[in-house]
């Protein structure tokens, strides 16, 4: 077994048990999955894909605290994981947590430098303290972030990236940038 498998930390049971639990998620039985998921933790504490799943549901469920648990725990289990570590960044900027945010994306850019959505979300936050403290500086990291996740995943970020060159452009000819 890899040490990128799904089943990481799993005995016989509880990966059958994570094969329904995945098939109950897919087909949107969400409290079956959350009912199989908190099961194969009775089972064994350490699975890091599970406590990443059941995170990613409180996450969807907007319980940003909790979410942020489970995915504490996954990271533990599993530290060098960017999805779940920018998935943590996304809970703690959810939080108005936005420096510690900021370093789980760069983090998660750090294991895994073409990680568009990780550039993104930190871009984002920058957007929104350039626009709260006006500085120009703020400005341009969102605008080279944007850039980046454009540039690893176009068709998703264009838009964005279009929007941060016209507000440059904007912000360049009221003399913000």
């Amino acid at each position: 077994m890899t040490t990128n498998s799904i089943y990481e930390g799993c005995n016989k049971e509880q990966r059958e048990l994570l094969d329904i639990a995945i098939k109950e998620d897919n087909l949107g039985n969400i409290n079956k999955a959350k009912e199989l998921y908190l099961h194969i933790l009775e089972i064994n504490d350490e699975v890091p894909y599970v406590h990443a799943m059941l995170g990613g549901l409180e996450f969807d469920n907007e319980n940003y605290n909790v979410a942020l648990i489970y995915f504490e725990k996954a990271i533990l289990l599993k530290p060098n994981s960017p999805g779940a570590i920018e998935l943590r960044g996304e809970c703690k900027e959810y939080l108005c947590r936005y420096k510690e945010a900021v370093q789980d994306y760069n983090l998660a850019i750090e294991l895994k430098p073409d990680f568009a959505k990780a550039y993104f979300r930190k871009g984002m936050i920058f957007h929104y303290e350039g626009n709260k403290c006006k500085k120009k500086e703020y400005y341009h990291i969102a605008y080279e972030c944007i850039k980046k996740a454009k540039f690893y995943n176009k068709s998703e970020y264009i838009n964005y990236y279009n929007y941060f060159k016209r507000k440059i452009k904007y912000l360049q000819k009221i003399g913000l940038y």
